[in-house]
């Protein structure tokens, strides 16, 4: 089994590789690499940190992908299977482990946080993560988040007010295919839909309602400047 550097998955990429090669016809919902892709390329340790809570509930998914193959194909469940949760825990006690030597080491650390761009990126990372997926991660993963968290605000004085806005995706959102090609998962698309934001009033609006609300949306991102906001021009034709 290969190990990387962060350990996180290594076990269940294994797993996989080998069930894949042993089942050859079980691919759907098995595309693990691509999942992970963005994960695994990211070079910025603390980055790696701010994606915990989306790659355990990636990995947690996909060991449970494999055992309903095993259970309707009647295939008799290895003990390799039977492991991948105990597996993953232990993973993850060893990650935190590792991202707690970074923090206890101070060049370490004010070398991984970047500069000011950057640091402002790992901290809505970090927040956004834990708004997602808070229910998921265990009582040492939230303290070392925590830490890094409060270790950057204070020696950066950057202050992040209220909660993140309902479309904000982070580039882990992205699902890359083996060819380079990156999409989005279409229910997070639909949670950056003009139509959510119009929901919220609790009421039925017309289409004249619709596009004035589109525009004034509009207008209030065109005015953003964060690292994870981008500028598009184009048109929406219904």
């Amino acid at each position: 089994m290969d190990r990387t550097p962060d350990r996180l998955g290594d076990y269940l990429v294994a797993l996989r590789n080998n069930f894949v090669a042993t089942n050859s016809s079980c691919r759907r919902g098995l595309n693990l690499s691509g999942e992970l892709k963005a994960y695994e390329n990211e070079t910025r340790v603390l980055l790696k940190l701010a994606s915990t809570g989306r790659v355990v509930n990636i990995l947690q998914r996909f060991g449970r992908v494999v055992e309903s193959y095993m259970k309707v194909m009647k295939i008799e469940m290895m003990e390799e299977v039977r492991q991948w949760r105990d597996q993953l825990d232990i993973e993850r006690q060893e990650r935190v482990q590792l991202f707690r030597e970074i923090l206890n080491d101070e060049l370490r650390f004010i070398e991984a946080m970047g500069d000011e761009t950057q640091q402002m990126e790992l901290l809505t990372l970090l927040q956004h993560d834990l708004t997602h997926y808070e229910k998921l991660l265990t009582p040492e993963e939230l303290d070392i988040i925590s830490d890094v968290y409060d270790r950057v605000v204070n020696y950066s004085e950057i202050v992040l007010v209220g909660g993140l806005p309902s479309w904000f995706l982070s580039p882990n959102d992205l699902l890359c295919e083996q060819g380079g090609i990156c999409y989005l998962d279409s229910v997070r698309v639909s949670k950056c839909e003009t139509g959510e934001v119009l929901r919220s009033f609790g009421e039925h609006q017309h289409w004249e309602d619709q596009e004035e609300a589109c525009l004034r949306q509009a207008t209030v991102w065109a005015d953003l400047n964060h690292p994870h906001v981008a500028k598009l021009l184009g048109a929406c034709h219904t």
